[in-house]
């Protein structure tokens, strides 16, 4: 069989005997696999592709388009670890990106947890002494809401516990009910009265305004239901 040798290989005869040979073993046996594990060079490999008779023609052409250089191992090395480091940054990037997402989300809800309120039917008075007056002429006792316009525990009971139908039913029947804002300046006789510090408070009283039991703080419903009873205990022993 003929063996074809390109320009620049003259000074290798030693090496393209051992390759002759590769390439036949090739033909006889199928061992290619073994033959090209023991090749180190794209050259080695059209060497064996020429003596048995492929891409002769087309050898010297790859060759002299794609010299071999040091540095091509180096290169290769690199085009292997770019794709998994390219991975890599796509998955940070989706990670943080969900992570924002899943925050601005939470964030939207809890600020509507906090600041929503809903419309209640609670028959509140005006102020405290128009609460005052009528809790008089009704013989009934007060409830005073203590509470400001920023104050998040206020706005989660007017939603869970003034908005609800029960407690509204129950405190229009036997209560006069009050929502005092502490730093409405018309209410500060009121406030330095009862001497409140913090928001919510809430504070059942008697027709003239003593006061019969309190809570500092948010309550649930049940809570505030409690309080009535005990209040009312008061009221009648």
């Amino acid at each position: 069989m003929a063996h074809f040798v390109a320009a620049g290989d003259t000074d290798r005869p030693a090496h393209s005997s051992r390759v002759r040979q590769l390439g036949q073993g090739f033909q006889k046996n199928s061992a290619l696999i073994g033959s090209v594990l023991c090749l180190r060079t794209v050259p080695d490999l059209l060497d064996v592709a020429a003596s048995t008779g492929w891409c002769v023609s087309r050898r010297t052409t790859f060759l002299q388009s794609h010299p071999m250089t040091p540095d091509d191992s180096v290169s290769n090395a690199s085009s292997l670890t770019a794709a998994p480091t390219n991975a890599s940054r796509k998955r940070f990037f989706h990670f943080w990106r969900c992570f924002w997402l899943a925050f601005l989300v939470i964030s939207l809800g809890y600020a509507w947890y906090c600041f929503y309120v809903p419309t209640n039917r609670v028959a509140w008075a005006d102020d405290f002494d128009t609460a005052q007056h009528q809790a008089v002429a009704e013989g009934k006792p007060m409830v005073l809401f203590f509470t400001s316009q920023w104050c998040v525990p206020c706005r989660i009971m007017k939603r869970t516990v003034w908005a609800d139908d029960q407690v509204s039913a129950l405190v229009n029947e036997s209560l006069v009910p009050v929502a005092i804002d502490i730093y409405d300046p018309r209410s500060s006789a009121t406030v330095a009265r009862y001497q409140v510090g913090a928001t919510p408070l809430t504070v059942v009283t008697d027709s003239t305004g003593n006061v019969l039991q309190w809570k500092q703080g948010g309550m649930s419903k049940a809570e505030f239901l409690e309080l009535l009873d005990e209040a009312k205990e008061l009221a009648e022993s």
